[in-house]
């Protein structure tokens, strides 16, 4: 199944992402949709089926 979005994410824009989830500080949408950006940026190891699921998780929690 072909990608539907590529995220692309520059080195500053990962480091906030990291800062926004280790500190907790922010709201929890906010710090969902960083761990969201984060993992789909992640190394693709896991089945694509996992992917979706955890990605559909993450978004509809």
């Amino acid at each position: 199944m072909p990608k539907k979005h590529i995220v692309k994410l520059t080195q500053e824009q990962h480091q906030q992402l990291l800062e926004i989830v280790n500190k907790g500080k922010a709201t929890a949408r906010m710090i969902r949709r960083a761990h969201t950006l984060l993992w789909l940026i992640r190394p693709s190891g896991l089945s694509s089926a996992i992917s979706s699921y955890r990605i559909y998780a993450s978004i509809n929690w």
